[in-house]
């Protein structure tokens, strides 16, 4: 091979590892939005909390869909899926379940249906509702993608399936929330429908759009400023001028031309600060490394957000800021280091690890996984 094949070679194979830090990036800043949701500082500017819903959840489906291979057999499928999500779904709330009724006495049966069901499993777990429900996303897409044959359809009409699935979604939901039901057991309320079923019409087609746009985002190579500052002014006057809200815990999804085309913004200019981000030295490494944590920092934010808060109540009644925010960003970095440390426990890999990560870990090999091959170039997005 000639030098400048040489050159050539390694030149792409950079680009491509580019693609890959800018959609690991992209998840970091969906993780955060998250975690952001659900500490103290959303009480610190509450509207602006509220106008990111928007954008946060409809994001991690959608960035979801855009990891998603649909060439795989059903079997083999379904026992990854369950092996990535459900797995470490299983064993954190088996063992904090277990745990917490034997501390209050309480009968296990209530839990075990927490367990089971899905879609509330308590104040310290809460966000863990999404594992089953993503798996449940995964499952329904491939085989809707199978049985209608969807590679065959024509772009437009792809589309158009996704809106009107959105739109017989948003009707299933109605206004919100979502109906509970209280259980004869303390503290025990069942949400919705189990695994989040009612959800499933809105939260698919945006794990489907990033599987239909995969390509084009890895091709992704510059942005049009005129389209970032439209797409922004739309965001914006979709948030502040209208009722539109998405909180899809709450069964909420108000309107759905409105929500809709805010999420495609709001997800547009996450992927567009994601790209510029993977230019910067040091930011695009620590957002990468917060995006290939996000399934710890799902499970834990919570739990090590409201024990810091007891803690902090514990010296002080006073919340400032800067404390909440100290607060904030430890629950980041706890889960992370957890991470860190149950890679190097050989039994604690295998529960929450998929196993080709776990055996590489236990191998010794800690270079991560790269899930998608980069394509060519192609033009800006």
């Amino acid at each position: 091979m000639s030098t400048a094949n040489i050159h050539r070679t390694r030149a792409a194979g950079r680009s491509g590892s580019d693609r890959i830090v800018f959609i690991d990036i992209a998840k970091g800043i969906s993780i955060i939005l998250v975690v952001l949701f659900h500490s103290r500082l959303g009480a610190v500017q509450p509207e602006l909390i509220a106008d990111l819903g928007l954008l946060r959840m409809p994001l991690f489906f959608f960035l979801a869909g855009a990891f998603f291979s649909f060439s795989k057999p059903p079997d083999r499928l379904i026992a990854q899926k369950f092996d990535a999500l459900l797995k470490p779904y299983f064993v954190t709330l088996c063992v904090a379940f277990l745990i917490e009724g034997l501390v209050r006495g309480d009968p296990l049966g209530g839990y075990l249906i927490k367990l089971l069901y899905g879609t509330r499993p308590g104040r310290l777990w809460g966000p863990m509702w999404f594992l089953p429900h993503l798996f449940l996303v995964t499952v329904f897409a491939y085989f809707l993608f199978h049985r209608l044959r969807l590679a065959r359809w024509p772009v437009p009409l792809k589309w158009i399936l996704l809106l009107v699935m959105l739109a017989i979604g948003s009707a299933v939901l109605g206004d919100g929330p979502r109906p509970r039901h209280p259980l004869p057991y303390r503290d025990v309320v069942l949400l919705g429908l189990p695994w989040g079923i009612d959800l499933l019409l809105v939260t698919t087609p945006f794990f489907l759009a990033g599987s239909f746009l995969k390509e084009t985002i890895l091709r992704w190579e510059s942005t049009r400023p005129a389209l970032v500052v439209l797409t922004l002014a739309v965001f914006i006057s979709i948030a502040s001028l209208t009722d539109a809200k998405i909180t899809l815990y709450s069964g909420v999804y108000s309107d759905p031309l409105l929500c809709t085309a805010a999420a495609a913004c709001g997800i547009y200019l996450v992927l567009t600060t994601a790209r510029g981000i993977s230019t910067v030295p040091g930011l695009r490494e620590l957002l990468r490394f917060v995006g290939q944590s996000s399934l710890f920092i799902l499970l834990f934010h919570r739990i090590t957000e409201l024990t810091l808060l007891r803690v902090v109540a514990a010296f002080t009644p006073d919340r400032p800021v800067v404390l909440l925010l100290a607060v904030f960003l430890l629950s980041l970095a706890v889960p992370i280091g957890l991470r860190s440390v149950f890679a190097r426990v050989p039994v604690l890999a295998r529960l929450y690890f998929p196993r080709v990560q776990s055996a590489r870990r236990h191998a010794g090999n800690t270079t991560p996984d790269l899930p998608l091959a980069a394509p060519a170039p192609q033009k800006p997005l």
